[in-house]
């Protein structure tokens, strides 16, 4: 082995102890990094061995210690940092450099480097950004395996989790499009997450979810991963509510576009319906937690709820929204694949334990349009059981309410292609339902 390769593997491994790098000095630090200048353009198998612990050096003064951190920072290191890396990055020597698992190896270090620079320490994070963000931070992000990715994502987080995202140009727009895209395309990306998670708890997130009206897939994964956070009950990150507030307001304004769909099998209407699908789930997500006290109490957002779920039930659009249980088949894949049980899902929550809503309910009109829910409803799964859920809450002490659902009178059975395709049969029979086998009456 190269005996400076030994010399400064030795030096990282030393570095592992605490004490050994409170014994850290300027010229440690300077000999380290001007060894790394020194190797700008070279970018042989050893030369990159060297670079690797050079950088493994670097990266360890950094654990715990702001003086080791503080020094590099003083003395531009970063700068020096930034040159040999984007060197080694410049599409000429990539081809060149590709084959050899050192490449690799470099990279994802010299990333981690950065990570351990910017922890705890303001100086450092500010120092980062200005010489990485933007055009570094492409560099890095468009040449970095998986793990590499992660180790950027850490960096950036860290650069941004104690202040609030700006977008004052479209570099950081990007930034966090390609995160999210990353963090959708694998299984392990933890710090990836971790940006997304300070988009929903800043107050940037309505402006950002605006600017991807050209990125519907974008949406979509954002969406998913924001009803992801709000569905996990360990979860420690708080969804600002009046990011919840504006999705409900978006949703109010666009939801006729569902109905568009009902009517004309269009790309346009599928993609935006896919969209708005996804935030009625997090409405009803939200809508269940009792801390969200504003959206369930949003008179605009009930009123538009309780307007979808009649509509549903009009002759032209019911066979889209609802397909009656069928003996032996298969779960329907649909655009409208549990839109109408959310609906109702939404207006039990909203009116849980809340005498405003429920009377708006039934202001609204909304009560009948909830009991002709309690169906079983293939495109619907348990709608039935969410049905009987919200009459319970809108009925929970209120008195008007409960003489209204007393007064629905019986039209008698619901035709349901379940029981006509087998062999069941029911009756009414002094009042009471009575299920029976076609057999037992043909004997």
């Amino acid at each position: 082995m190269d005996p400076k390769i030994q010399v400064y593997e030795d030096f990282a491994d030393r570095l592992k102890d605490a004490n050994e790098r409170d014994k850290v000095t300027c010229g440690d630090l300077k000999e380290a990094a001007n060894q790394l200048a020194m190797l700008k353009n070279k970018h042989t198998e050893g030369d990159l061995k060297l670079a690797y612990q050079i950088l493994r050096c670097l990266r360890n003064s950094c654990i715990h210690s702001k003086k080791n951190q503080n020094l590099i920072i003083e003395n531009d290191f970063v700068d020096l940092f930034k040159n040999y890396t984007s060197t080694m990055l410049d599409p000429k020597n990539i081809s060149v450099l590709s084959s050899t698992e050192w490449f690799e190896k470099t990279k994802v270090m010299a990333v981690q480097f950065l990570g351990n620079l910017v922890a705890h320490n303001d100086t450092a994070k500010r120092e980062v950004w200005m010489h990485a963000f933007p055009s570094f931070f492409f560099t890095l992000f468009a040449n970095l395996n998986e793990k590499g990715k992660d180790c950027l994502c850490m960096v950036v987080y860290n650069c941004l989790k104690d202040r609030e995202f700006i977008f004052d140009n479209e570099n950081e727009f990007w930034l966090l499009n390609s995160i999210i895209e990353f963090s959708s395309s694998t299984d392990d990306c933890e710090w990836g997450l971790l940006v997304v998670e300070l988009l929903f708890t800043s107050n940037s997130f309505e402006r950002f979810y605006k600017e991807l009206t050209l990125y519907p897939n974008v949406r979509g994964i954002l969406l998913d991963v924001l009803h992801a956070y709000l569905s996990d009950e360990e979860a420690v990150v708080s969804v600002k509510e009046n990011n919840l507030i504006f999705l409900a307001d978006d949703f109010r304004t666009k939801s006729a576009c569902i109905f568009m769909l009902a009517k004309e099998d269009s790309e346009e209407w599928l993609e935006e319906s896919l969209l708005l699908l996804k935030v009625l789930s997090i409405l009803c997500t939200a809508t269940s937690l009792c801390k969200y006290k504003e959206i369930r109490a949003e008179e605009k957002l009930l009123k538009t709820i309780v307007d979808l779920l009649k509509q549903t039930n009009r002759s032209e659009f019911s066979s889209y929204f609802s397909k009656p249980a069928q003996a032996g088949t298969a779960k329907d894949v649909h655009p409208a694949y549990g839109f109408k049980r959310d609906l109702v899902r939404t207006i039990g929550n909203m009116c849980y334990k809340n005498k405003k809503m429920q009377d708006k309910v039934r202001e609204f009109d909304g009560i009948r349009s909830t009991l002709n829910a309690c169906n079983i409803d293939e495109r619907n799964p348990f709608i039935l059981q969410w049905a009987i859920f919200a009459v319970r809450n809108i009925c929970e002490d209120n008195i008007e309410n409960q003489e209204l659902v007393g007064s629905v009178e019986k039209q008698g059975l619901a035709r349901n292609h379940f029981l006509t395709d087998s062999n069941i049969t029911t009756n009414i029979v002094d009042g009471k339902i009575t299920i029976s086998s076609k057999d037992s009456l043909n004997r």
